[in-house]
């Protein structure tokens, strides 16, 4: 895989680019390979420049659920214990087994 293109190869292919130049000449000229110049005519009629947008979201996407998120509140604060609505510390609750 070739390595990335300069900010000014890409900018010299951009230009080459409007001038409609062949794409065989443009790889020749800036020293690139023909599939970059094709993915830069790409990149500048879908996205508008060079390189395309980053994506918002990556990775995996979380999808935890209300119960998962109690869970790993108890796992962190395994000190209080929670009756209802209101919350009391185990220490004070040694009358329950």
């Amino acid at each position: 895989m070739p390595h990335a293109l300069s900010q000014s190869k890409s900018n010299a292919v951009k230009v080459m680019l409007e001038l409609n130049m062949t794409h065989d000449t443009i790889a020749a000229e800036v020293k690139c390979s023909e599939r970059q110049v094709r993915r830069i005519l790409h990149n500048l009629l879908h996205y508008g420049s060079v390189k395309r947008p980053k994506a918002d979201q990556q990775g995996r996407k979380p999808n935890l659920t209300a119960e998962m998120e109690q869970v790993s509140f108890f796992h962190v604060n395994p000190n209080i214990l929670i009756l209802g609505t209101s919350r009391i510390p185990k220490s004070s609750m040694y009358w329950i087994c």
